[in-house]
């Protein structure tokens, strides 16, 4: 089911992708608020946070110096702050 659900994303996102148990079917991406910072950083991949696919996929994404942005609510606390029907397991 894993690699049937990985054959349906667009070619440019599968590199992305990462499945973890309390997140489901998700693309590492840094959340938009942040791009700037994580672009002007040494360690961009720090700025990478789960995301679900679908939540990506409906709301749409650029990618940017090799990284998928996404517009998306994040709490310092709570990382982002997605509803949980775009959570897919």
């Amino acid at each position: 089911m894993l690699r049937e659900y990985i054959s349906r994303l667009p070619r440019e996102l599968k590199v992305f992708y990462k499945y973890f148990m309390d997140s489901g079917h998700c693309l590492m991406c840094i959340p938009k608020q942040f791009v700037n910072d994580a672009l002007s950083s040494d360690t961009p991949y720090n700025y990478v946070a789960p995301i679900p696919v679908k939540y990506v996929i409906e709301k749409g994404y650029k990618i940017i110096n090799g990284y998928i942005t996404v517009e998306v609510q994040y709490d310092k606390m709570l990382g982002v702050v997605i509803d949980e029907a775009y959570y897919e397991y």
